[in-house]
């Protein structure tokens, strides 16, 4: 239960911290896997589709210049004897036109200044090294007013091993030195620069400017493996190495994927750097032996090969397992009581060779055992329990809570925090949900119905707008009064005055009454007998309306500040919208699934949640776009649409038979949707954990890779 592919939480243990975790171990070769070409190739495609329109533009003004300068030139030129021996053939002339071009563009794509910077890492450094950087590089590109751009940065792998290679591009020369102007005028930088300069051995850097042919395409997140050839030529042949790089380039791109290519201008003169990108080493080899099929690319090998001094080659790993989580806790519970008097002692009792997300596991335990006492004592959700049952219930969502909370505690100690451990949280929190909605409306004594349905939506709805928040923002924020504090918190308190009261009977009573609240005129009298529960049916709907609409100000700020259209963010709530039309559309058409089956019912609508939610929280954390599709949802649409045909035939004399029938057909139904539900959710959650785990190099349950010798020691 994985459910933030790394990103929502409505209350885990790192959800509820206000600082940023990063999973700073560095890249390694063995961490790619083969045989996964098809799937870089479709990334590939895509990511070639999205800089097509943009390119577009660029080549047709290049190529109205040129036809205008090739055109105004031809007129001067006679084809005659006289004017092959003055000017030489039409194919000379057309080598020399190129080769004047290409220089004139060189110079005149000056927009860009790129900087490569090659940092020696001592070997024993490489953690902190990564840790740091990976800190500080993206956080520094982030901040508009540096006005610079991270085009990337690699691990070698093979060749100078243990050499970082960065790459930044800035606006001009005039660029270059405001932004590091501004970086180094950070009030972080000195302390940054001091630590790096202890993690080195040495550090290399050269201004360059891009090839006009081949200009640097945008941070792309294919995976794979990077190659940086670099190649010293000969003084005075750069202009002829663009000519004919410009044909090869053409040949190549069939096969191969060029990031960028660049000539350096201060620094290591008569230096050429080459980016390529590639699946696997497997699939390199055999792109570039498929090269030789491509017309243009042997004669560009043998025109380009004696214009080369030195070569050499890089096999870079990006930098993909940096992993930031941010989150922000403002409730004043947590920070003041919480947290200094109860957490943080907690965790004193768990051992270092415990896995935070054992933690998690375990205090999910005890709201399955809530849950299986319910199922014992109160199937109907109706049924007063012992007074022992409900004690167990406040005890153990307390638990549950306090294990949530110190998980991340835990990865901090035990330096674990990752990915994982986010997805891992959110898919807990999101099951709890629909679990805890069966708690309380048994302890209430709600029973199968409309109201119990009510309480569903508002808690799905709140962990699903969180999610969303999120998503968008980049940040999970909790506020002063929070779902995983005062909401658990709360629940807390009714299971405890439940089991004191002797049951669940006690709510069904008006409340201003039961507090010797005398009645006033003013008051209308239907308000005045309302029951506990109805009272928190309308405080609920109040929260949970201020939290959405300022849920939603906070994606629309965000996306405005990063200039993006705000409102389309809005559209992430219509999946939302649109599963729960079909769920109440279903349940007012069978009415025999809400009064005699809501239990498994709600079973289902939470796992369709939880993988709404799984889905969102991967995507934030892989970068990807909004998941709007759910495949779960698509039963309930269709029996929505199969029970309407028989209501309109009778209606309006246009229908269709029903194909699933009424009474058991439809609990037959009902239950094949949860099976179907628990296999397509269990499939997507061990996926994902056997991927993160085999990409990372981590076990899910224990750990792998002691981080220290204390924890080393704690094993």
């Amino acid at each position: 239960m994985f459910t933030r592919r790394l990103a929502t939480k409505a209350s885990s243990a790192r959800a509820l911290s206000t600082t940023s975790h990063n999973l700073s171990k560095a890249p390694a070769l063995a961490d790619v896997q083969i045989d996964t070409h098809h799937v870089f190739d479709q990334r590939q495609k895509d990511f070639r589709a999205d800089l097509a329109a943009r390119a577009k533009r660029d080549r047709e003004q290049h190529e109205r210049e040129r036809l205008e300068k090739d055109a105004a030139k031809q007129k001067r030129v006679g084809s005659g004897p006289i004017s092959k021996l003055i000017y030489g053939t039409e194919e000379g002339r057309k080598m020399d036109q190129d080769i004047e071009r290409s220089f004139s563009q060189v110079l005149a794509r000056g927009k860009y200044v790129h900087s490569v910077v090659f940092h020696e890492v001592k070997p024993d450094k490489v953690e902190e090294y990564v840790e740091l950087v990976g800190g500080w590089y993206p956080r520094m590109a982030g901040m508009p007013e540096n006005k610079v751009n991270l085009v990337g940065s690699w691990r070698t792998e093979v060749g100078d091993c243990d050499t970082f290679v960065h790459i930044w591009e800035y606006q001009r020369y005039a660029g270059y030195h405001a932004s590091l102007h501004a970086i180094q005028s950070h009030p972080e930088f000195a302390e940054f620069d001091r630590k790096l300069k202890t993690l080195i051995s040495s550090k290399k850097t050269s201004l360059m400017q891009e090839f006009s042919f081949w200009p640097t395409s945008p941070p792309r997140q294919l995976g794979g493996v990077f190659e940086l050839r670099t190649y010293t030529l000969h003084p005075g042949n750069l202009l002829e190495w663009e000519h004919h790089w410009r044909k090869g380039l053409e040949a190549r791109k069939e096969v191969m994927e060029g990031v960028g290519a660049w000539f350096v201008q201060i620094g290591a003169l008569n230096e050429v750097h080459h980016l390529w990108q590639f699946p696997d080493l497997q699939e390199r080899k055999g792109r570039r032996e498929q090269s030789w099929g491509q017309a243009g690319w042997a004669e560009t090998v043998h025109r380009t090969v004696p214009l080369i001094q030195k070569m050499n080659s890089r096999i870079m790993l990006e930098k993909l397992k940096e992993y930031k989580y941010s989150a922000v806790d403002r409730s004043l519970l947590s920070q003041y009581v919480l947290k200094p008097y109860w957490w943080s002692q907690v965790i004193k009792l768990f051992p270092l060779s415990m896995a935070p997300n054992a933690i998690t596991l375990t205090g999910f335990g005890f709201v399955i055992v809530n849950i299986l006492t319910m199922l014992y004592y109160t199937p109907t959700l109706d049924q007063d329990c012992p007074s022992w049952v409900y004690a167990s219930w406040s005890i153990g969502l307390f638990l549950y809570q306090t294990f949530d909370a110190i998980d991340g505690s835990q990865a901090r100690r035990t330096k674990q925090s990752g990915p994982l451990g986010e997805l891992f949280d959110h898919g807990v929190d999101a099951l709890n949900t629909s679990l805890e909605v069966l708690l309380f409306a048994a302890a209430m004594n709600f029973g199968h119905g409309w109201r119990t349905v009510v309480v569903l939506f508002g808690s799905l709805l709140t962990f699903y707008v969180q999610t969303w928040d999120e998503y968008h923002t980049k940040t999970l924020t909790l506020g002063v009064v929070s779902g995983p504090v005062e909401g658990i918190l709360a629940l807390v308190a009714v299971y405890a005055v439940t089991a004191y009261m002797g049951g669940g009977s006690y709510w069904q009573q008006p409340m201003l009454p039961a507090l010797g609240v005398p009645y006033v005129s003013v008051l209308p009298k239907a308000f005045y007998r309302m029951d506990f529960g109805d009272f928190y049916m309308v405080y609920g709907t109040l929260v949970l309306g201020f939290n959405t609409v300022e849920s939603a100000r906070n994606v629309m700020k965000s996306r405005k500040e990063r200039g993006e259209e705000p409102t389309e963010a809005l559209l992430g709530l219509l999946p939302f919208a649109g599963t729960w039309a079909c769920i109440v559309s279903y349940l007012y058409l069978h009415p025999e699934i809400l009064h005699a089956h809501i239990v498994p019912f709600v079973f289902f609508v939470g796992l369709i949640n939880a993988y709404s939610v799984g889905q969102m929280i991967t995507a934030h954390l892989t970068k990807s776009s909004f998941p709007f599709q759910n495949i779960l949802a698509l039963p309930l649409l269709y029996a929505v649409i199969d029970s309407l045909g028989p209501i309109l035939e009778d209606k309006i004399g246009f229908g269709w038979p029903s194909a699933l029938g009424d009474g058991v057909y439809q609990v037959a139904f009902m239950f094949s949707c949860l099976g179907l539900a628990i296999g397509v959710y269990g499939s997507f959650v061990v996926d994902v954990i056997v991927s993160i785990c085999d990409y990372l190099d981590i076990w899910c349950l224990t750990i792998k890779h002691p981080a220290t010798e204390e924890v080393k020691k704690g094993q």
